[in-house]
């Protein structure tokens, strides 16, 4: 995790209003979630509305959110989507009119080359990426995967094998553990052979920055360093 630009939404259990509540509502207060509701609602759409399309996808976001945060909360698994998302204003989406399917990926432009894969802020440095490798002649896929911790194998399987198994993520978070590495796992559960190079953060301790963008630079999560990754697995560099 990037220290100083993460956001941690949702109720929290160290936060005694929150646990109150929490306790509250586990007792069968249905009152006490909707509280928490209240009380989180505007950081969660504003969050959502980074990722959707419009203000009916946000909102349905948003609800899911709340409705996993309400099934953990009675003790069972939820389900996380929303990882990372830094302070500075980056798009509210990246293709016009672009629609968000729940638990999908987006291939934001086909390619039969490599596939970049990212998420979050960093989607936009993929389609950089995209473009830098463009003009030499290499075709990518860019694809923006919201889901990390349910990979969209239909969609990212069919990519990876388009590009003959070459993959490159770009995540800002720890590469242990992280997108990638779920991402290859679950290529490899399918029997999809691939060879992947993924550029997060290396097992370091976060540190904290005026903008994100220095501690993208920081770790080398930039277009720059995601081109270079993909023209080594294509053996152009």
């Amino acid at each position: 995790m990037l220290k100083g630009f993460c956001l941690r939404l949702m109720p929290d259990e160290r936060n005694p209003a929150d646990a109150e509540l929490l306790e509250a509502f586990r007792a069968g207060d249905v009152r006490a979630f909707e509280a928490l509701v209240r009380r989180y609602e505007r950081p969660v759409l504003a969050i959502a509305r980074r990722f959707a399309g419009d203000a009916d996808d946000a909102e349905d976001l948003a609800q899911r959110a709340f409705i996993n945060a309400a099934e953990r909360a009675g003790g069972r698994d939820g389900e996380t989507y929303i990882f990372f998302v830094g302070r500075e204003n980056y798009p509210l989406h990246w293709l016009e009119n672009a629609g968000y399917e729940w638990g999908k990926a987006q291939v934001l432009q086909p390619g039969d080359a490599v596939a970049l894969i990212a998420c979050g802020p960093l989607v936009g440095k993929a389609i950089e990426a995209g473009k830098k490798l463009a003009e030499q002649n290499i075709k990518a896929a860019v694809i923006n995967n919201p889901f990390i911790n349910r990979v969209d194998l239909d969609t990212i399987g069919a990519a990876v094998k388009a590009c003959s198994g070459r993959v490159v993520t770009l995540e800002d978070h720890q590469i242990i553990g992280g997108m990638g590495a779920q991402i290859s796992h679950a290529l490899a559960q399918a029997g999809i052979a691939h060879r992947m190079k993924s550029l997060g953060i290396a097992g370091e301790f976060g540190q904290s920055a005026y903008v994100a963008e220095h501690l993208y630079e920081k770790h080398g999560l930039t277009a720059a360093k995601m081109a270079q990754a993909a023209l080594e697995l294509v053996g152009k560099n």
